[in-house]
């Protein structure tokens, strides 16, 4: 077994990180959460719940930001509300924006996942919400 593949997320909880796409697939991703999905392969009633926090969080104070994968905030450069994932398979790290309000997403990728990764593709996320979104 090559050190790759024993330094990837185990197999017992591979649906928490052994995603794999390339990041061309991972903007589509973030444009079919948009609601530009080609085909519509989800009503938008369904595309807007996966997104409320409220269909997730039950009684449970802690996730009433959390929305079927997604974190839920108030960003004033969203216009309202943005939607944020991050994760790590161990060797790669992704921080994913976005802000349906203003029909925008930005990924920030590194393939490597250590100490200062995730500041780092946030301070990347950062810079380019700044550049393209008029505030």
């Amino acid at each position: 077994m090559t050190t790759a593949v024993r330094s990837d997320t185990p197999p017992a909880i591979a649906p928490v990180g052994r995603a794999r796409c390339s990041l061309d697939d991972l903007a589509r991703y973030t444009m079919f959460h948009l609601g530009h999905a080609g085909g519509a392969l989800l009503k938008p009633e369904t595309l807007a719940r996966l997104h409320d926090p409220a269909e997730t969080a039950g009684d449970d104070r802690a996730s009433a930001d959390y929305a079927c994968g997604w974190v839920v905030l108030k960003r004033s450069w969203a216009g309202g509300t943005a939607l944020m994932h991050n994760g790590s398979n161990t060797m790669w790290y992704v921080v994913m924006w976005l802000a349906p309000e203003r029909n925008f997403s930005v990924i920030a990728a590194a393939n490597i996942f250590a100490d200062g990764t995730d500041p780092a593709c946030d301070e990347a996320a950062t810079a380019m919400i700044l550049k393209w979104l008029p505030h």
